[in-house]
């Protein structure tokens, strides 16, 4: 899909996060913000601050349960929490 020829469109918060969280899941690596909104988002009108926002708003869901949502050097993963 060229970038240049996207009408890029609105999105609400709900179904950010569920891109974002689908995102995350299926990556076989860590993701950026950039990489989320160059892979994932491409077609949507969002800031970086809005996708950060996102992104702690999952890892408040995540906190307590048997997976989480990490920031590493490359940009977020989820893991296995380790007990």
């Amino acid at each position: 899909m060229n970038p240049d020829k996207i009408r890029h469109k609105d999105i609400d918060d709900a179904k950010l996060k569920r891109l974002v969280e689908a995102a995350l899941f299926i990556a076989e690596k860590p993701l950026s913000v950039q990489l989320l909104k160059r892979d994932f988002l491409i077609e949507y009108r969002v800031s970086n601050l809005r996708i950060r926002d996102i992104i702690i708003a999952i890892q408040a869901d995540y906190k307590g349960r048997g997976v989480e949502l990490n920031k590493v050097a490359s940009g977020y993963r989820l893991s296995l929490i380790h007990i």
